[in-house]
């Protein structure tokens, strides 16, 4: 179990070379995680780092299995975190630029 963040920034689950995105809060402090694929049913409950729950019948292959040597979820994981410090270099320069007229 690791977290990744998505193009659009969200925290992602990762389990078994599958996406879970955050869908709601529950009781007793339990986070319920969805499968990021439209119409699958798989989801898995969260107490912490502690798994509860998990009903992993994926209606889909992998993430990892859409290309023959696995590196799909790795090289999304590689070009988000870069860009994700390309926008921050960039406010960090715009905000240095911002100090640097006045």
């Amino acid at each position: 179990m690791e977290f990744m963040f998505s193009e659009k920034g969200t925290k992602l689950l990762i389990i078994d070379n599958y996406k879970f995105g955050f869908q709601k809060n529950l009781a007793d402090n339990i986070q319920r995680w969805i499968c990021t694929k439209r119409k699958c049913k798989a989801y898995v409950k969260l107490n912490g780092d502690c798994l509860c729950k998990e009903v992993l019948t994926h209606s889909h292959i992998g993430n990892h299995e859409k290309e023959d040597d696995g590196t799909t979820l790795v090289r999304q994981q590689l070009t988000n975190s870069l860009k994700k410090k390309n926008v921050i270099n960039l406010l960090q320069s715009d905000h240095l630029k911002l100090y640097a007229r006045r």
